[in-house]
């Protein structure tokens, strides 16, 4: 039986067979760090932005160096995905080099009072989707006194069932958001299975959900890097990797 395929129909089978890797697209040569409305606050911000910095680059080494750690915030890498293991120590090493080597053009924002993002009271820190702004809410100030990564020692008291909720610097919030802005991620949300309620996934017991739930609505999701950079920062092997076994006390 003789079988006769177009040569369009070749293109179309050709271009479905493989989701084109984000992370391919070339990094924008010409990107800065533009700084609006920010005076006595920036150098506070550069600080802050170091200790980002500092949290990627451990990231990016635990991806491959602790495997255990980044399956349970990421998942095993789904088939035909666009968000490999690979790609996302690339997102890790980018977010490490933001001061020298910016991916693409982020805008600083330190006045706003008018931003609706920086409305609720706990909003610390907010961002346009895809960018290029990042929003410094009035609370950032309130929560960065006590946030800052050079003043925390959580393993000092190792707790092998411990939260990560306990030690969220102020430069991984700033991560959080810069994920928004370079790679569109999402914040999604997931049914907490205790409560049968929608929640959105923040901190470290729902991340590690997600994950669990669907690979790669964990590789979408801002905070699941938010999360697997603070872990691997600190003693990895203090942090549970699993969900179910969460609270604190090392006895479980």
């Amino acid at each position: 039986m003789h079988i006769s395929i177009s040569l369009a129909a070749l293109i179309t089978l050709a271009s479905a067979a493989v989701i084109p890797d984000p992370e391919l697209d070339r990094r924008q040569e010409d990107a800065v760090i533009t700084w609006r409305d920010c005076t006595w606050e920036k150098g506070l911000l550069e600080a802050d932005l170091d200790e980002m910095q500092a949290l990627a680059r451990k990231a990016a080494e635990h991806v491959d160096t602790t495997p255990e750690l980044f399956r349970a915030f990421f998942g095993q890498e789904p088939p035909r995905t666009n968000i490999r293991d690979s790609t996302i120590k690339k997102r890790y090493t980018a977010v490490s080099n933001f001061k020298s080597k910016p991916k693409k053009s982020v805008t600083i924002r330190c006045n706003t009072d008018s931003i609706p993002a920086c409305k609720p009271a706990n909003h610390v820190v907010a961002a346009d989707k895809g960018g290029p702004n990042i929003y410094i809410c009035n609370s950032y100030w309130h929560t960065r006194k006590d946030a800052l990564l050079r003043k925390m020692s959580p393993s000092r008291h190792p707790l092998r069932y411990g939260p990560l909720d306990e030690y969220i610097p102020i430069g991984s919030q700033l991560m959080h958001e810069l994920t928004h802005v370079w790679f569109i991620t999402e914040d999604h949300n997931i049914t907490n299975p205790a409560s049968g309620q929608i929640e959105n996934v923040y901190g470290h017991r729902n991340s590690l959900l997600l994950a669990r739930e669907s690979a790669q609505k964990a590789r979408e999701n801002a905070d699941n890097y938010k999360m697997f950079a603070i872990a691997s920062y600190f003693d990895s092997s203090h942090w549970s990797v699993d969900p179910d076994r969460l609270s604190g006390d090392p006895e479980l």
